[in-house]
């Protein structure tokens, strides 16, 4: 086993590394018990930076930790597999729970078999008497959602090509658009383009558009401090040129009380003439975006648990179509129904993790409605009470 030393003079980690050297030198250690050298191997193929891979390293050796502690044999075995794989990617996801329950759990166990109940929950945690089941999660892109994306970058090509300069911001306020609702859609900004002013343009049902002349460019006589980078294909192509301050997103999203955060498409070009503003365009073009069946499957699956017991789903933003914040939208819209008795809370957590950063984004959302409330020891187990939504 390598030294702290060794390790980080051959992965090249730096002072400010987030995690400390007891909790890398204890992954190094279980990885290589269980893999040898395969798993480093196979990570410096890929060409992430070493320090990414380090922290990569402590995620998956404490989950292989996790799962030796409750002696989850079958999830050990799915977390050797190709970390390519879905089934790798689910069992890292139920993996990382055991490891933030552990701490404050007497037991854990792993797809237990509760007497009367067909569907096993994928963790029963034990506090005290108490006893809560975990159903965990991973929203993927469905079909339909990648139809969308698609949708979304061919009308985004299509506007490129209509609308000659300043900036363009269009809301689409449904999720599929028909033939007839993207033409409507050019041929307005078309007519837009050929005004001078600013205009906010609506086709009912189809779109709100949002057309500014000179938009969010800057020109080299402007406030430096206002200034931001700005990119096409992932290169910058003129820092002086964009203020991103005139982000007018957020605002539109309010005041047309689109339900959840759109994702924006943001595309950007620019002329030979650096100095001519005009010349510039920027495009922002948003649409609604939940698949709201994932989160029915989610209490569908839920409401197979044992009713005797509280439960909780955990929805881990491994490979996500939205973020925490829309998640927890669509969770408190269906909690607030009050059509669902199942489950007793919903746990969103998402992996932030950079050079100089590892931490998770976590909210607890409590069911007002749900047939067993979940322990006030249980929440101190999963967050804390500063990360805990109370639905009044």
């Amino acid at each position: 086993m390598n030294s702290w030393s060794e390790i980080k003079k051959e992965w090249d980690i730096g002072d400010k590394f987030p995690v400390s050297p007891d909790r890398v030198l204890s992954a190094f250690s279980i990885i290589q018990q269980e893999t040898g050298s395969r798993w480093f191997e196979e990570k410096k193929r890929t060409g992430l930076g070493k320090s990414l891979i380090v922290l990569e390293a402590v995620r998956f050796g404490e989950a292989l930790a996790a799962a030796r502690k409750v002696a989850a044999d079958k999830l050990l075995r799915d977390l050797l597999l190709d970390w390519k794989s879905e089934r790798f990617g689910i069992a890292l996801s139920e993996a990382d729970v055991i490891v933030k329950l552990l701490p404050s759990s007497d037991r854990i166990e792993y797809e237990q078999e509760i007497d009367g109940i067909s569907k096993k929950p994928d963790l029963l945690q034990y506090v005290g008497s108490i006893q809560t089941q975990y159903e965990i999660f991973c929203p993927d892109i469905s079909a339909e959602e990648k139809e969308r994306n698609r949708n979304l970058q061919h009308l985004a090509q299509e506007l490129g090509t209509v609308f000659k300069s300043g900036s363009l911001d269009v809301y689409l306020l449904k999720l599929d658009l028909d033939k007839d609702s993207k033409q409507a859609i050019l041929v307005r900004v078309s007519q837009l383009n050929e005004n001078s002013t600013y205009i906010e343009s609506e086709l009912p049902e189809v779109a709100f558009i949002v057309f500014d002349p000179k938009g969010g460019v800057t020109t080299e006589d402007e406030d430096r401090e206002e200034k931001r980078e700005i990119q096409e294909n992932g290169k910058v192509i003129g820092g002086q040129l964009f203020d991103n301050v005139r982000d007018r997103s957020d605002f539109f999203r309010k005041r047309l009380n689109l339900k959840y955060r759109s994702p924006g498409l943001i595309v950007f070009s620019k002329s030979d003439t650096p100095n001519a503003f005009t010349n510039f365009k920027l495009l922002r073009l948003f649409r609604p975006a939940l698949d709201t069946r994932a989160f029915q499957k989610v209490v569908h699956e839920s409401s197979q648990l044992a009713t005797s017991l509280p439960s909780v789903v955990v929805i881990e933003m491994g490979r996500p179509t939205v973020h925490v914040e829309d998640w927890a939208d669509i969770v408190v819209e269906a909690f607030n129904s009050g059509s669902y008795t199942h489950p007793s809370a919903v746990w969103i957590r998402e992996l932030h993790w950079g050079i100089d950063l590892c931490t998770w984004r976590e909210i607890l959302i409590l069911n007002p409605y749900a047939s067993i409330e979940i322990p006030g020891e249980i929440i101190t187990s999963i967050v804390g009470e500063k990360k805990v939504m109370k639905i009044e």
